[in-house]
Parts: C-alpha cells; sequence; structure tokens
C-alpha cells in the first residue's frame, strides 16, 4: 500500500500572481511560500503527491472548461513532483476529471447519486483507490474547513495548509 498526499490547490499551494481572490490565466499563479519544499520533502520521502480541487468557476462562468484544465496544468510543470489533480467543475458535483501534465479525462464512476465536490469525499476515495492508498499513511492538506470535512470523510488525516508548509520546514 503506497502513502498518499492529497491538497487543495487553491491558497494552500498556489496563489493568483495578479493579487484577485481566483486565479485568472493559467499562467496568473505562484507558489506559496513553504509549498514546494513541502511538496518535495514528501516526495523525497516515498509519497505519491495528488491535488483534490473543486473548480466551480468553471460552472458560474467566470473561467472556460479549456482555462481550468490548463490552469491546472501549469500547477503540474510549476510542481513537478505532483502525479495528478483531479477536480470538479460544477456546483451539483457530477463532472469530474483526472489531469496529467498533458491531458485530461472525465472520471467516470458507476454510481447513482455520486457527488464529487467538496466537502465530498468522492474525490478522495478514487484517488485513494487509483493509488492503491494505505488510509493509515494518508493525508489531507488544505486551508478551509471543507477540506478537512473532506478528509473527515474519507477516513484520513488532515492538516492545515500553515502548519503542513512550516512542518516540513523542521524534517
Amino acid at each position: 500500500m503506497n502513502q498518499v498526499l492529497l491538497f487543495d490547490c487553491d491558497w494552500t499551494i498556489r496563489r493568483p500572481k495578479s493579487n484577485s481572490r481566483y486565479i485568472k490565466t493559467p499562467d496568473d499563479q505562484e507558489p506559496i511560500p513553504g509549498a514546494m519544499e513541502a511538496i518535495e520533502d514528501y516526495y523525497d520521502n516515498g509519497w505519491d503527491i495528488i491535488g483534490i480541487t473543486n473548480q466551480t468557476g468553471v460552472a458560474s462562468g467566470q473561467k472556460s472548461f479549456d482555462d481550468c484544465i490548463a490552469e491546472q496544468q501549469y500547477t503540474l510543470n510549476l510542481f513537478s513532483q505532483i502525479n495528478v489533480i483531479y477536480l470538479c467543475t460544477d456546483y451539483e458535483g457530477k463532472e469530474c476529471y483526472c489531469v496529467t501534465k498533458k491531458n485530461y479525462m472525465n472520471v467516470i464512476f458507476e454510481v447513482s447519486g455520486i457527488n464529487y465536490l467538496k466537502p465530498n469525499a468522492k474525490m478522495i476515495i478514487i484517488a485513494l483507490i487509483d493509488y492503491e492508498a494505505d488510509l493509515k499513511h494518508s493525508c489531507m492538506v488544505g486551508n478551509s474547513p471543507e477540506d478537512e470535512q473532506i478528509a473527515a470523510a474519507a477516513g484520513i488525516d488532515f492538516m492545515w495548509a500553515d502548519v503542513w508548509r512550516e512542518q516540513s520546514q523542521t524534517w
């Protein structure tokens, strides 16, 4: 079984360069200080690194689907140790995608009533299955109560982003 580090993307590892509330274009992002080092520490210690993010800006019309995918791919290139990013783009939680550096795919999970939108745990559960994760050695990092709730719903540990970024500097 594998150790898996899952994290929320926005305001956990990345932030807009434009100082706006949301990333406006794929290249309008930069690492939050300490995030790159924290990811490197976990990666160097044998953890699989996976992003889990709601991207309802697509549903609200703040960004196009293509820009959203390009934004995640930019993040994957910025943080080379991240394996994939799972994201939900709609308010109903029916659309989930798995993004890699070069492409993306729709996650198809044949269960009625499934809801991928955080704080529901479906994105995490799919990631944990895909990466054959050991629940006892997996952790979710985030910056909001919904991130803490998704970890609890999935049955894995949770760490606040600021603590995680600071802690990695003491390994």
